[in-house]
């Protein structure tokens, strides 16, 4: 479920893109493609006024930073896990309203059954508060801009070099964070005695066999109508479609997956679509620092512990529902201040 981008060559990147912005800040020179003198004159233009070079980089990023960061960037492989913007506010409120409870009807006329009796509703709400707000910054030395009107190719590179370092730096944090929170829930689910264990699987094909035979089992339960395999307590189900599977890379080279999408009653294309593969539970202590650091928590507070992290990588496998967690995005602003 990974995204894996097009390779594809923007042809107006170079000469058209750097004329466009020049005629907006006033460089005064005409670029042509493939010309490196009418590129160097170019460069010596922006360069030779500290204004003017401030206001090209902010254009030049403005206009092609997303383009750049689309073609060259590989995107979180839990990033399918997001619900998508959130333009405004910062709380998401989720409402569930569960089942009503049947009563016996009572047919006696002398003592007819009260029909204003209200039987309201068991509405239940949960509110889920933004927790991550952080900014990634870069600076741009005269001497790293100097380099870039060396050759058509070095522009390119340039805005590479910048651009990746800022959206590699997010989809790695925004991978990390997204992790972090499953594994939370996986752990409290699996402290609280709830949910459905089906086992560990090592590299013996006697356990592997007894793991898929307990995943069909679990398979027959994601339909059931339910208060026993969510953190509310209420009557709910997953449907197959809405199911996902995620999975360690080591777990992931020690089960037969066409075997366990059959488990699951889904054909081989349809279960590798809701597989979601990670490469383990592990978190580094650089890993916990950036989380740390976005999430504004002190590392004492991290929340899981070793031996927890030891249950989740023996496990290596988790089944839950495609919503089992509320993440949004919010703008995404780019702005740059001249020194």
């Amino acid at each position: 479920m990974a995204y894996i981008p097009n390779f594809v060559k923007n042809s107006n990147l170079t000469a058209d893109t750097l004329n466009a912005i020049g005629n907006d800040i006033g460089v005064g020179v005409t670029v042509v493609q493939d010309s490196l003198d009418t590129l160097h004159a170019y460069g010596n233009t922006v360069l030779g006024n500290t204004a003017t070079m401030n206001t090209f980089i902010s254009a030049l990023m403005n206009r092609i930073a997303r383009a750049e960061y689309t073609s060259r960037a590989y995107r979180s492989p839990l990033a399918v896990l997001k619900r998508g913007v959130l333009d405004f506010g910062e709380t998401i409120e989720e409402i569930y309203v569960n089942i009503t409870k049947g009563v016996k009807e009572n047919e006696d006329p002398l003592n007819p059954s009260n029909p204003f009796l209200a039987n309201m509703p068991d509405v239940r709400t949960a509110y889920h508060v933004s927790n991550v707000l952080c900014k990634y910054s870069t600076k741009i030395r005269r001497k790293e801009l100097r380099k870039a009107f060396l050759s058509f190719s070095a522009v390119d590179d340039f805005i590479a070099k910048i651009v990746e370092a800022l959206y590699n730096a997010h989809n790695w944090d925004e991978y990390l964070c997204i992790k972090y929170k499953l594994a939370q829930a996986a752990i409290d689910r699996i402290k609280a005695g709830a949910g459905v264990s089906i086992g560990v699987i090592n590299d013996d094909e006697k356990e592997a066999k007894a793991y898929l035979k307990q995943a069909r089992k679990f398979a027959k339960l994601l339909p059931a109508y339910k208060t026993e395999y969510n953190a509310a307590g209420v009557h709910t189900h997953t449907p197959t479609e809405n199911f996902v599977c995620f999975m360690t890379a080591e777990k992931a080279a020690n089960i037969d997956v066409e075997a366990l999408a059959a488990a699951y009653n889904l054909s081989y294309a349809d279960f590798i679509g809701r597989v979601i593969t990670i490469d383990s539970f592990d978190f580094s202590d650089d890993d916990k620092a950036r989380i740390c650091s976005i999430s504004g928590i002190d590392v004492s507070n991290f929340g899981l512990s070793a031996s927890d992290i030891d249950v989740l990588n023996g496990i290596g496998i988790i089944g839950a529902d495609e919503n089992l967690l509320q993440i949004y995005d919010t703008v995404e602003p780019y702005f740059s201040e001249n020194h």
